[in-house]
């Protein structure tokens, strides 16, 4: 791996990961697909350009169906079973990943916490209103 601004990988270090770019996306998610993998109530991940996202190491995925119904591949290491970054079909171009799978975590903070309602998952003091703000509108919550 080269000189990046990000990188990681699992625990084992099986599977690692590199990045040029900066995130362009910085959130927490307590959908309950993050939940589970992250054992909490949400998810720190962040998302860069895909052209710029470059890994060493076979994974292992599963699908889950988003909030949009369109699929979203998780991937994790097939030795640990550190989860590490997913493909979001509603945002082909961006590649997501576990903020805790970083070596060194972005030092750009969060800059929101998503999911569409409690019933999916995020916490009951979760509001719509926050769950909004800086998300590419295909992956925007609907609110009521």
């Amino acid at each position: 791996m080269s000189d990046s601004k990000l990188a990681g990988g699992c625990a084992c270090g099986a599977v690692r990961y590199e990045t040029s770019a900066e995130p362009v996306i910085v959130a927490h998610c307590h959908c309950r697909d993050c939940q589970r993998a992250s054992g909490a109530a949400m998810s720190t991940v962040f998302a860069v350009p895909r052209a710029a996202f470059r890994r060493v190491g076979l994974t292992n995925t599963y699908a889950t169906s988003g909030d949009s119904g369109n699929p979203v591949v998780r991937h994790f290491c097939p030795d640990c079973g550190s989860p590490l970054f997913s493909d979001v079909s509603v945002l082909p171009d961006l590649q997501f990943v576990r903020a805790a799978s970083t070596t060194r975590p972005p030092s750009a903070p969060p800059c929101t916490s998503t999911a569409t309602a409690p019933s999916r998952g995020a916490s009951r003091w979760m509001t719509c209103r926050t769950l909004r703000r800086c998300l590419p509108e295909q992956v925007r919550p609907r609110c009521a």
